[in-house]
């Protein structure tokens, strides 16, 4: 057949392969970091590395499988603490106590152009201490791009 002869045979799965992984140029993916959660006094907080000097925005929080129930933290109800924890005051209607959660947040250097920092941690409350308990598949984070 002409039509055959004519379209030139080509492998299209490592191409395909290749821009789902670079993207478009000056793009990458970026898959969230995990913080470990700890109690500090009434407040439960993420340590992190390299905390100085950062904005954090965009907290969320959610009963595992629950993920359209989320509730936005206010940025009042968030601190930085002694430049390695990211601490959550009384910050939700939802008791805590009780099932599994995920908690997600982005921390931005201030001043800085560099990539956002994405975080995702699951976590539960266990003999009166929060723990961190395995990410699931579907609730580590990544997106595209230098800006979420």
């Amino acid at each position: 057949m002409l039509k055959d002869d004519f379209i030139p045979r080509v492998n299209w799965l490592p191409m395909i392969v290749a821009f789902i992984i670079t993207g478009c140029v000056g793009e990458k993916v970026t898959f969230s970091e995990v913080a470990k959660v700890e109690s500090k006094g009434n407040k439960v907080c993420f340590k992190v590395r390299r905390v100085d000097d950062v904005t954090v925005g965009n907290v969320t929080i959610f009963k595992r499988g629950q993920s359209e129930n989320r509730e936005f933290v206010g940025r009042d109800a968030v601190e930085v603490v002694n430049n390695e924890y990211i601490c959550l005051n009384d910050f939700t209607s939802m008791d805590l106590t009780k099932g599994k959660y995920i908690v997600r947040f982005v921390l931005n250097q201030s001043g800085n152009r560099q990539n956002l920092r994405l975080f995702s941690t699951a976590m539960e409350f266990k003999d009166g201490d929060f723990v961190n308990i395995p990410l699931q598949q579907d609730e580590v984070v990544h997106y595209l791009g230098r800006r979420i």
